[in-house]
């Protein structure tokens, strides 16, 4: 197979957790002139200081080592992989620019609100808090004690939702022409509109996605056992970072997962135990984040979908 003589664009998925990156990041991969990373989340430009298992860093390679992810892409001219966390590493656009000579951002932002009940859903399902705490409880610790610099993951997902101050930091490091803004909302809703769109925006041919199949990936479910769950999770995880540079192994075990995962979350799901978001709470949460809201309005040039729904 003849390998391209051009340099590649890169399509960096950067943020924001539990807005659907897992999906659309399947959904660019299977274009047949995009390249999608061995590890959807590969962390390689994350900040090193963020609390998340980081299998190698661009700092202790140099920048070099992140095309090991991407050995199967040969003739594709556009290579994707999607890393959530980036949005709130604060050296990762300046590294991301330094190392790649041509690469292009996308950011899915998600009410925040709704975001906020998606992720108490999601580590009370991986066991990264207690199930007894309750969604007022989850959102008054992080109230009282904004984010911490060591905290984990779910307790940084309350300030993680004022998108504009992280966002600035990539428009002053790329500009506004090398940034996608969509809504989770809309990928939701308009889900061949929306990709499409992001299609044009890295030069992939939108017609593909006429009659294209979207299914849903990663969805967040109730489990019987957190504990179990989230050892399967490890485990997952674990193999498929061995696994990232043997293509064909690889794939055949994605394949297989394909297959199996559907048995497992049968076995081991359990009924759906909604988040119920109060009145009063919810009014309090918007007027956490409305600044930020109004801020996002400005760098974007338009209102959000949750801040024209709330009017």
């Amino acid at each position: 197979m003849k390998e391209s003589t051009e340099e590649p664009t890169y399509l960096i998925i950067g943020g924001t957790t539990k807005a659907a990156t897992t999906s659309v990041y399947t959904y660019l991969r299977d274009h047949p002139g995009i390249c999608g990373s061995s590890l959807k989340e590969t962390r390689f430009f994350l900040d090193p200081s963020y609390p998340a298992p980081i299998p190698e860093s661009y700092i202790n390679f140099q920048g070099k080592g992140y095309e090991q992810y991407f050995q199967t892409c040969s003739e594709e001219p556009i290579r994707v992989e999607a890393t959530p966390t980036y949005l709130y590493s604060e050296p990762t656009p300046s590294a991301l620019r330094r190392y790649l000579p041509r690469v292009r951002c996308l950011f899915i932002l998600r009410d925040p609100v709704d975001r906020l009940a998606s992720w108490y859903r999601f580590a009370k399902t991986n066991g990264q808090i207690r199930r007894s705490i309750t969604f007022k409880e989850y959102v008054e610790r992080q109230l009282d004690s904004e984010v911490l610099d060591d905290a984990d993951p779910p307790w940084r997902a309350l300030n993680q939702g004022r998108y504009a101050r992280y966002l600035q930091n990539y428009v002053e490091v790329f500009g506004e022409d090398a940034i996608y803004i969509a809504f989770f909302e809309s990928v939701v809703e308009e889900t061949t509109r929306c990709l499409k769109q992001i299609a044009r925006f890295v030069g992939a041919d939108p017609k593909f996605y006429d009659g294209y199949t979207f299914e849903v990936y990663n969805e967040t479910r109730s489990v019987k056992s957190p504990f179990l769950h989230s050892l399967y999770r490890r485990i997952l995880r674990t193999v498929r970072y061995r696994v990232r540079t043997w293509p064909l192994l690889h794939d055949a075990l994605r394949h297989l997962r394909s297959w199996l995962e559907p048995v497992y979350l049968t076995l081991v799901t359990e009924e759906e135990d909604p988040v119920n978001v109060k009145t009063e709470l919810r009014d309090r949460l918007r007027q956490y984040y409305s600044a930020d809201d109004a801020d996002l309005a400005e760098l974007l040039g338009r209102q959000p979908p949750w801040s024209i729904s709330d009017d």
